[in-house]
Formats: C-alpha cells, sequence, structure tokens
C-alpha cells in the first residue's frame, strides 16, 4: 500500500527577523510534539540547541547569516524553515506529512506569523521591475545625457551605454539590495536612516569634504 504525503512551500517575504519571532515560530511546532534543531551561523560564531528557550536565550551577535529551524529530513511530520540573509534561494518554509489537515493547518499559521513581522518595504521589494529594471532605467538616465554630449551618432551612443552600463547596473543592483535587504535584524527604522545619512554623505561629497578637512589637505 503506497503512503500518501502531503507537502506545501511557503515563500517567506522580506521579513525583519528577530528573536519575537523566531520565538513564535519555535513554540507554534514544539506545541505540536515536534523535535526541533534550531541552528544560526554567523560571521564570527554558530548557535545550536534543540530548545527554543535556549536558542533565543543565547547570544546571537549582529552579522547573521543564516537561521534555520528545522525537524531533519526522515521525520514525519517534516518542517524546514531556512531563512538565509546572503542567498536569494534559501527563503522558504517546507512542511510535509501524512495528515494533509495538519500540513495545511500548520502553514497558515506559520505564515500568518510571517506577516506579522514583514517589513514596510516587502510588496516593492518583491516586484521584478524594482529588481531589475529599476537599476536598467537609472543607468540609462545616468548616461544617456553624458553620451550626447560625447557622442553624435547612436551606435557610438549604444556602445558606451552598454559597455559602462553593464557594470554600473550591477552597482545600482547591489545598492538596492543593501539599502532594502530581505532580511533585516534589529530595527529596520533605524537601519535605514544610517544607511541614508551615508549615502547621503558619500554621494553629495560632504563625507569626502569633512575627511580632507581632519586630514588637514
Amino acid at each position: 500500500m503506497s503512503t500518501i504525503i502531503s507537502k506545501t512551500t511557503i515563500s517567506i517575504k522580506p521579513t525583519r527577523i528577530d528573536k519575537s519571532l523566531i520565538k513564535e515560530l519555535g513554540e507554534l511546532l514544539e506545541k505540536e510534539n515536534l523535535k526541533l534543531h534550531y541552528h544560526l551561523d554567523s560571521k564570527t560564531q554558530e548557535v545550536t540547541s534543540n530548545s527554543i528557550q535556549e536558542f533565543i536565550g543565547l547570544e546571537w551577535g549582529q552579522s547573521i547569516e543564516k537561521i534555520v529551524i528545522s525537524t531533519g529530513y526522515s521525520t514525519d511530520p517534516h518542517v524546514s524553515i531556512e531563512m538565509d540573509f546572503k542567498e536569494s534561494y534559501s527563503r522558504k518554509c517546507f512542511i510535509s506529512g501524512k495528515n494533509a489537515t495538519w500540513v495545511n493547518g500548520i502553514a497558515i499559521r506559520v505564515n500568518n506569523i510571517f506577516k506579522k513581522y514583514r517589513l514596510n518595504y516587502a510588496p516593492i521589494k518583491t516586484i521584478w521591475f524594482v529588481k531589475i529594471a529599476l537599476p536598467v532605467v537609472l543607468t540609462f538616465v545616468m548616461l544617456y545625457p553624458i553620451s550626447l554630449s560625447l557622442f553624435l551618432n547612436w551606435k557610438d551612443t549604444a556602445i558606451f551605454i552598454l559597455g559602462i552600463g553593464v557594470s554600473l547596473t550591477q552597482g545600482l543592483y547591489y545598492f538596492i539590495q543593501w539599502l532594502f535587504p530581505y532580511f533585516e535584524y534589529g530595527n529596520t527604522t533605524q537601519k535605514f536612516l544610517q544607511k541614508a545619512i551615508w549615502f547621503i554623505l558619500v554621494g553629495s561629497g560632504v563625507g569626502v569634504s569633512i575627511l580632507l578637512h581632519f586630514l588637514g589637505l
């Protein structure tokens, strides 16, 4: 007799990650008598525990790279929630089990928890235009006036925009990723303001002027 396994995958939207979120997820799943494994990677350390209370009680640091909550692949039911701050393909919650009602119910409750911590710019972040087309448009707007002043025919203009535009587009793409990260740990508003101030100082030349002043140049 074959066994039917129900599976569901939740695509996690841009989210503010903190211990409150992890605690809610852990307590929800532990109440279902699941034996969970919690793991965190950062630039300076690894944190591992089998208890949500112990896990959130440990020092996490600031430079978090990945948080994983999992029951292990050989278990039934199986739950795996992976939040990778770097890799785009590791932003999903996978749930499977023989009881389809249980799988669907847990998926809804897990998704509702993530919705509570969703970043304000989540709807914008997931639009392909912001991630890909916007850097292309910005690059064209920045380079086109320059190219017109340097070249008279459209072929040279196109080659110029294409040549420099590839690198500039890539740079703008990573800048948008940096300014609006997929996962944010800590105070999102405060970090955004810090980035905005940094960009204004550097982009306007004020920061460079201040540095040269202190160096006496």
